[in-house]
């Protein structure tokens, strides 16, 4: 499976992935934005799309992030498992307070702290 979505630093220009009307995925560099629902019908295929995380730190910015639900607090859970497996951090900017309400069930907003 290819996962590569344009975010390698040698690639300065905007990059913009919209995998269905729900969602868009917005790559500069190692920023990373999200926009839209990031919800159970656009998380797969974002997921087809999961950035490589070649350079050491990656930013993504959900301040545009419109609705998110569990499926999408998945999707960002295994961008980070992706990101550390390739010796990479990866930090969550903006995080809306569904997400953190979401991620407060299951322990983990210490992912989405600032």
């Amino acid at each position: 499976m290819n996962h590569n979505m344009g975010v390698a630093p040698a690639h300065p220009a905007p990059t913009t992935y919209m995998p269905s009307m729900a969602i868009t995925i917005t790559t500069v560099g190692v920023d990373i934005r999200l926009a839209g629902k990031l919800t159970t019908a656009s998380v797969a295929r974002v997921f087809m799309n999961t950035p490589e995380f070649t350079a050491p730190a990656y930013r993504v910015d959900l301040q545009e992030i419109d609705e998110i639900d569990s499926a999408g607090l998945a999707l960002l859970v295994y961008w980070q498992t992706c990101a550390t497996a390739s010796a990479s951090t990866l930090s969550f900017t903006n995080a809306p307070k569904k997400l953190l309400d979401i991620a407060k069930l299951g322990g983990l907003t210490a992912l989405f702290q600032t």
